[in-house]
């Protein structure tokens, strides 16, 4: 994610929980789900 936006990465990240592919607990972010993750990415 090189070159974006720091909006850009919030969203990104506010969609992956929304998704449950990922928790956040007190600024750590914990992957809960990679192979939903690795779909949607790739």
């Amino acid at each position: 994610m090189i070159g974006t936006t720091r909006e850009i990465i919030s969203r990104t990240l506010s969609q992956f929980k929304k998704k449950n592919y990922i928790i956040q607990d007190e600024g750590s972010f914990y992957l809960i789900n990679r192979e939903a993750l690795q779909q949607e990415l790739f």
